[in-house]
C-alpha cells in the first residue's frame, strides 16, 4: 500500500534500517519494522507495517559539483584572501555533496561516512524527524562481531515527495494499563 506520510501518522522508532537504495531520482529506506496509528470507534487502534519503506524522490534538475570543482572553488575564494596559498592538501571527498549525508559520531566528533560503510552497520533508529524537503534519523550503529557502537544520523534532501509504503498493517494487541 503507498500512503502519503503527512497525511498519516507513522512511526520507525526503535526500527532498524535494513537497507538504502539510492538512485539518480530517489532514494529508498527499507525499514525491518514501522508503526502507525489510526482513530477508530474504540479510540486509537496501534498496527505493525510489514515490509516498510519510505521513498524520497528527488530533483533531477539540480547537478551537483564534483568534489574537484568544490575543491577549486574553495581554493579560489582562499586565494582572493591570501594569494600565497597552495591548493587543498586533503582529500576532496570531504566536499563531496550529495542527496544523503551519515555521520557517525567517533572519537568524540562527526564524521561524514560513504553510503557503503554505513551498510556495514545495523543502525536502530532512535529519533526521527521531517520538515520542508528534509528528512533526519538519528540513532545507533553497531557491529556486533567487532563489539562496536556509535551514535549515527542519516540526513536527506529531498523535493518534499515522499511516499510511505508498505506489504500490509497488522494490529497489534492493546496494553492494559498498569
Amino acid at each position: 500500500m503507498r500512503v502519503k506520510p503527512f497525511n498519516s501518522v507513522f512511526s520507525f522508532h526503535d526500527c532498524r534500517i535494513e537497507n538504502i537504495e539510492e538512485e539518480k531520482s530517489k532514494i529508498t529506506l527499507y525499514f525491518d519494522d514501522g508503526y502507525t496509528f489510526k482513530e477508530n470507534n474504540e479510540g486509537q487502534a496501534d498496527y505493525a507495517m510489514t515490509n516498510p519503506r519510505l521513498v524520497f524522490h528527488l530533483d533531477e534538475s539540480i547537478e551537483y559539483p564534483s568534489s574537484e570543482e568544490l575543491n577549486e572553488i574553495i581554493t579560489g575564494i582562499i586565494k582572493e584572501f591570501d594569494e600565497d596559498f597552495e591548493d587543498l592538501d586533503f582529500p576532496t571527498e570531504e566536499f563531496e555533496v550529495s542527496n544523503i549525508t551519515i555521520k557517525l559520531f567517533e572519537e568524540n566528533t562527526y564524521k561524514k561516512i560513504t553510503l557503503k560503510e554505513f551498510l556495514e552497520y545495523d543502525f536502530e533508529v532512535i529519533n526521527e524527524s521531517f520538515g520542508y524537503c528534509y528528512a533526519r534519523f538519528s540513532g545507533i550503529v553497531t557491529k556486533w562481531d567487532k563489539d562496536f557502537s556509535a551514535d549515527a544520523s542519516i540526513e536527506i534532501f529531498y523535493n518534499n515527495d515522499l511516499e510511505l509504503i508498505y506489504d500490509d498493517l497488522v494490529e497489534l494487541e492493546k496494553q492494559e494499563d498498569l
